[in-house]
């Protein structure tokens, strides 16, 4: 680490809150990154870290991290800001609320996590969201919604993904690998989440032209997006395979702003949109 750093990793584990805030501000400085978004990434490692103690009968994980805080924790600053928690739970949804309960008795470190009631389902969907308040050294340090999704098709099946800032740097505990949703079904996903058309109103997602402009290059076989793609495609039942990259005119300038926020090379919204549907048809190219 270069001397004009200010942050240094502690010898020992932080005492409380209070210094694991002043740790959090330095590496912040450091980063160029906001304060709280250093924050929310080692509470989620340290929520990842429970969640990954409890796991099915062959030792697989039973829950897989998805979306924002997937896209974050992997490619760091160089993904937007979310403030979710989104994941999917691969077990019977009747098993959900004895199986948070079960990893939160579980321990990482000093942090300690209580549910603010029971999962809701939110409605017109298959997800379920919790509010979790999370203590370090038995005393507060955040809270952050969790939203639970449970499977669709195939899309069961995990990666190893290296978290961008090491818990371990802080003296915390916790892995610095995540299970998360397989990158194939995460641009599935995302390319039909930003085609999706809402009741004959327009699409408000722009932001997943930019995680699936991030998404492209971690992926080399195509044949096997394809297969997501049309098994996300036919479960939903929405629209189908391939499909119409429309761009609402209101997109241009928050496309623009957060494209420029991370420092993107494409910053033109009609550009961005040019590329995914490249994206597209090189998928659909791959059938035989």
């Amino acid at each position: 680490m270069s001397s004009n750093k200010r942050f240094k990793p502690p010898k020992k584990i932080p005492i409380n809150p209070g210094h694991l805030a002043r740790l959090v501000d330095l590496y912040s400085e450091d980063e160029q990154l906001e304060s709280i978004r250093t924050r929310r990434w080692i509470s989620c490692l340290a929520l990842i870290s429970v969640l990954d103690q409890v796991r099915d009968i062959k030792s697989e994980p039973l829950f897989l991290v998805k979306g924002g805080v997937a896209m974050e924790l992997c490619f760091g600053a160089d993904a937007r800001a979310t403030q979710d928690f989104d994941a999917v739970f691969l077990n019977e949804v009747e098993d959900l609320t004895d199986t948070l309960d079960k990893a939160f008795s579980k321990s990482s470190g000093d942090f300690s996590f209580q549910p603010l009631g029971k999962p809701k389902l939110i409605p017109n969907t298959k997800s379920y969201q919790l509010e979790i308040k999370i203590t370090f050294a038995n005393r507060g340090w955040q809270t952050i919604k969790m939203d639970i999704a449970t499977p669709e098709g195939s899309a069961m099946e995990s990666d190893q993904v290296g978290s961008a800032l090491n818990i371990q740097d802080f003296k915390l505990f916790g892995s610095n690998k995540i299970p998360c949703l397989s990158v194939r079904y995460h641009i599935a996903e995302k390319l039909h989440a930003v085609t999706l058309t809402y009741n004959g109103k327009e699409n408000p997602r722009y932001w997943d032209l930019i995680d699936l402009l991030l998404l492209r290059d971690l992926v080399s076989d195509l044949s096997s997006v394809r297969e997501a793609c049309d098994d996300v495609f036919k479960v939903r039942e929405k629209h189908s395979w391939p499909p119409e990259l429309r761009v609402p005119s209101f997109w241009l300038e928050p496309y623009a702003e957060l494209a420029n926020e991370l420092k993107l090379k494409i910053v033109d919204v009609e550009e961005a949109a040019a590329e995914i549907r490249t994206l597209i048809a090189e998928i659909e190219d791959t059938r035989q």
